[in-house]
């Protein structure tokens, strides 16, 4: 018996056809062949993003049968969960590389409970983890498995919309309403996705048009308000757009009263829509813009001082302009897709006093293109593809920190279905980088179903990162007080590169940085029994030339960027485990982590600082379909974390933090009462948020291993429409 599959006309790859207990996937031809006893059969046909087909029949002794299948599409329908950062869609459990997926109710409770930003929307996945890096500005980064947040790559749609490196502001400028799904890569994805996912990928996926709209409003304890507006019009089979558009504002507040502001003010507007086009034959279109302006405030609180009888306060003006095109078009049984986009950003930071340091303005823009060409042959798919990024900054401010990199690399992917039970993913990428050179990296990941309840995925991976002046370090410091990044100079320096302030000084700047390498593995073994799914992970990062600040330069007493003289080691544990009976969900997640990198105060190597060696997070949800009630609490335990430059401690003390939502729908709105940190811990409980000198001048806090902004409760209502 041969079974054809066909949409739209036009034969399917790629499409699973199950007879009895015989599986098998469509390749270009779209067709498969199943030798058979007679008697009757069943055949079932899946295929990502289509609604599921079975056929029953009677197969005929000596008959060749030939069955065609023309499957819908219906991707709202599948209860799969389908991930694309892989660039193959593929249900999650078939995929080789291990994706993590965040999204349905677990988003919409983030909505409810942080609609504002992103920093709570990861908190529930083990070993990701948002590190606050400057108190007086309000900013994190996302660290995954340990690695430092720079590493991170984020995407919106499979598009860098928010710039090559995402750390510094952009995670508490951009709120999850528009979100359906959040997929993580962890580890390097260098082969996949260049060099900025040293650390691993996250890409979040945009909401589609369904003609539900939502509005939000909220209000927080700490004096913030959010307005937040999602429109989805869906205007035929073939067109649709949607529309986020939100304001926020927040107050600066003092919640110790000590003088420094431990929330720091804001007010900000976004503006994104987005069209989606599929006129027919598998062609698809999808294209954005978005803009959003932010003035923050933080530092010392008005009125108020430092130590040393100085008020510090700090601003920030953040304004972004973006774009992106993504286009789908079948050749044939192949797939052709490109996408693009652009990002500009323009900041200006003010730190302290006016000095000749104390302002800072920059402009980043990045660039993004990227062709790729999917081929199904027989049990394989073959991603074959190329593209070019560039990431530019520029300072009138600024003499020896403007860069740009230009980065065309070629890359091509597999994954092959080596039996019914093995499924083996191949990765290889080459990037021609302009500052720092050419760099091949490979991946590859093998997935093992054992059997129904277990499979067992092992990766491997190498990488790369070309520094900038921007990491977690820098973050909060004006750049004009570090030695310049780029090209070393001898002389006399100008009063904005190098003066100090009594004016210029004679300096020699003799150093070149290395880019970062990484190689990686993983061991994950997952268990799905129903009710009850768990996975433990083992994994290992060692990264060779990572880039650290310096406390002093030799020769002007200024701190620079500098490759450390050992590498960063992590070796690490996580668990996670669901339990999922209606109308209770319970998640449970631990993170281990032993670590060693280098120390530019002891010249040796120590513990990663502000990285926990243990930590772990309890979330249970109560939802009833007859009520419309939905109850969640979430316990996160944080352990022990290295500090360095803090004048208290050398190692913090654990602790814990509580939340609870609770959420009540009276028709088409939804009402709820949600509180963070109801056990109001605070760093400030145990130390003065405030060194006891300064760090070059700028730095007056020590570093925030613990929060800052205490109990913080949000009423709010959403209505959908």
């Amino acid at each position: 018996m041969r079974v054809l599959v066909r949409a739209e006309h036009r034969t399917l790859s790629e499409a699973d056809v199950h007879v009895g207990a015989e599986r098998h996937r469509t390749g270009k031809s779209g067709q498969v062949a199943f030798r058979l006893a007679a008697g009757p059969a069943t055949v079932t046909v899946l295929h990502v993003g289509f609604r599921p087909d079975t056929i029953n029949l009677d197969v005929i002794g000596g008959l060749d049968t030939l069955i065609t299948v023309d499957l819908v599409e219906q991707p709202q329908e599948m209860e799969s969960i389908v991930v694309t950062s892989t660039r193959v869609a593929h249900a999650v459990e078939d995929e080789p590389t291990r994706v993590e997926v965040l999204g349905g109710e677990e988003i919409g409770e983030k909505t409810e409970t942080h609609p504002s930003d992103l920093t709570q929307l990861l908190l529930e996945m083990s070993g990701v983890r948002v590190q606050p890096t400057a108190p007086g500005f309000g900013t994190a980064s996302i660290r995954i498995q340990g690695l430092p947040g720079e590493y991170t790559k984020v995407m919106n749609d499979g598009l860098p919309l928010l710039g090559t490196q995402f750390g510094d502001f952009g995670l508490t400028q951009v709120p999850p309403l528009d979100l359906r799904q959040a997929e993580v890569i962890k580890g390097p994805a260098t082969a996949m996705y260049g060099s900025s996912a040293l650390g691993g990928v996250i890409n979040l996926l945009s909401r589609l048009p369904d003609n539900e709209n939502d509005l939000v409003v909220n209000h927080t304890s700490l004096a913030g308000n959010d307005a937040v507006l999602w429109l989805a019009p869906k205007f035929n089979d073939h067109l649709g757009m949607t529309l986020l558009t939100g304001v926020h504002d927040q107050r600066e507040t003092d919640v110790n009263s000590d003088g420094w502001a431990d929330v720091p003010g804001y007010r900000r507007v976004e503006f994104r829509p987005r069209v989606y086009w599929t006129p027919g034959g598998g062609v698809s279109v999808f294209g954005t813009i978005g803009g959003m302006s932010e003035a923050r405030t933080g530092g010392t609180m008005p009125g108020a001082a430092l130590p040393n009888g100085q008020p510090f306060p700090t601003a920030a003006n953040t304004n972004r302009v973006d774009g992106g095109l993504v286009g789908t078009v079948p050749i044939h049984n192949d797939v052709l897709t490109f996408r693009a986009s652009q990002t500009t950003q323009w900041d200006r930071q003010d730190f302290g006093p006016t000095t000749w340091y104390s302002t800072q303005n920059g402009q980043h823009q990045t660039l993004f293109s990227e062709a790729t060409f999917t081929v199904p042959w027989g049990a394989s798919t073959w991603v074959l593809g190329g593209g070019y990024e560039q990431d530019k900054f520029h300072s009138p401010d600024l003499i020896g920190f403007d860069y740009t990199f230009d980065v065309p690399g070629a890359f091509v992917q597999t994954t092959v279905d080596v039996s019914r039970h093995v499924s083996l993913g191949l990765a290889g990428r080459c990037d021609w980088h302009s500052q720092y050179g050419t760099f091949c990296s490979p991946r590859a990941s093998l997935l093992v179903r054992a059997s129904k309840l277990w499979a067992f995925r092992l990766a491997g991976a190498t990488g790369y990162f070309p520094p900038t002046p921007f990491m977690d370090e820098t973050d909060g410091v004006p750049l004009a007080r570090l030695v310049p990044f780029n090209t070393p100079t001898i002389g006399t320096c100008s009063v904005s590169l190098c003066a100090n302030d009594s004016g210029p000084v004679q300096t020699t700047s003799a150093f070149a940085l290395q880019a970062e390498q990484a190689r990686y593995a993983s061991l994950d073994i997952t268990r799905h029994t129903g009710v009850l799914d768990f996975t433990a992970s083992l994994f290992a990062s060692h990264v060779e030339h990572p880039v650290y600040l310096s406390d002093l330069n030799v020769f002007d007493e200024r701190p620079q960027l500098l490759n450390a003289p050992t590498p960063t080691d992590i070796r690490g544990l996580e668990l996670f485990a669901v339990y999922a009976h209606e109308p209770l969900v319970v998640l449970l997640e631990y993170a281990y982590l032993h670590s060693t990198s280098f120390s530019p105060f002891s010249n040796e190597p120590t513990e990663l600082p502000l990285t926990p060696t243990h930590s772990g997070g309890l979330d249970i949800a109560w939802e009833s379909d007859e009520t419309n009630t939905r109850v969640a609490m979430h316990l996160f335990y944080t352990g022990a974390q290295a500090v360095i430059d803090d004048p208290y401690r050398t190692t913090t003390p654990p602790y814990s933090t509580l939340g609870l939502l609770i959420s009540q729908r009276f028709g088409r709105f939804d009402v709820y009462l949600s509180g963070d940190n109801l056990t109001n811990l605070t760093q400030t409980h145990y130390d003065p948020i405030y060194a006891l000198s300064p760090g070059d001048e700028v730095q007056w806090t020590t570093p925030q291993w613990a929060p800052l902004d205490g109990r913080t409760l949000n009423a709010g209502v959403r209505m959908r429409f």
